[in-house]
């Protein structure tokens, strides 16, 4: 957790991952951890609540880490709690700074259609494509989307091509993206959470080439990984994160408004 160190660190378990990262470095640091379990297994000492978000004790989520190595659980005793609101105080009975919020994973199907069939009512963001978060990038296309149809809908663009062929060739745009995005994130998951045996040996074997600077060593294993059946990884494919970090939506909007206009 050094504050300079800007890698980000992966702990694979069964049904159970630790993601770390600072997200500022500096003097003002601050470092995030995402802990994933199951809703339910051999630490849940109570029933829980339906609703999400909800509050968990730290001890309480520790406690489904208590196989991992040495690091990971030095980095939870580290955890302290969020200023809870006094809602969430009064219904939960945790004390202050006592408490963390626990969110439910979900995803979509990927969605036939975006927008009404007069183009006048749109969803974007995680209600047009919601995907679990193995690609990091929920928020990311969100973003992209709300950026991409403010491009598309200005004032001189309506007027010259009208509210509904812009919102189609907005969909159009986007939609295989954000799809492929649903894909690879759905697609990892299984990777990432696979039980002890061969195949958890072979995955880390193959990982093994991830952060290399050889990035064709690292296409290879990551190739390998679904060749043989392993699974994907593509959160760690070089490639791929280009293709999911390196993208210019502002351009290709303007890229596809200038062909309507030709």
């Amino acid at each position: 957790m050094d504050p300079t160190n800007a890698n980000v660190n992966v702990w694979l378990g069964s049904s159970h991952l630790v993601l770390a990262y600072p997200v500022r470095l500096g003097s003002e640091a601050q470092y995030n951890l995402v802990l994933v379990h199951p809703e339910k297994d051999e630490h849940t000492k109570h029933d829980l609540p339906p609703r999400f978000p909800r509050p968990a004790s730290i001890p309480e989520v520790s406690a489904h880490y208590v196989d991992f190595c040495p690091e990971v659980k030095s980095i939870l005793s580290q955890v302290v709690g969020e200023d809870e609101s006094q809602f969430w105080i009064e219904q939960t009975a945790l004390a202050p700074k006592d408490g963390i919020l626990e969110w439910k994973l979900s995803d979509l199907d990927e969605l036939p259609a975006w927008t009404s069939d007069n183009g006048r009512v749109i969803v974007i963001g995680d209600a047009a494509h919601a995907q679990r978060p193995y690609m990091s990038a929920g928020a990311s296309t969100a973003v992209e989307d709300a950026v991409a149809l403010a491009e598309f809908l200005s004032a001189d663009n309506l007027a010259q091509h009208g509210l509904k062929k812009l919102v189609d060739a907005f969909v159009a745009m986007r939609k295989p993206r954000t799809s492929r995005m649903q894909k690879m994130s759905a697609e990892d998951s299984a990777c990432w959470s696979l039980g002890r045996g061969a195949t958890q040996e072979r995955r880390d074997e193959l990982l093994m080439h991830l952060g290399e600077e050889d990035r064709e060593a690292c296409a290879r294993a990551m190739a390998r990984l679904k060749a043989e059946g392993v699974g994907e990884f593509n959160f760690g494919d070089a490639d791929v994160m280009d293709w999911a970090w390196g993208y210019d939506v502002v351009a290709d909007a303007r890229t596809v408004i200038r062909q309507m206009a030709s």
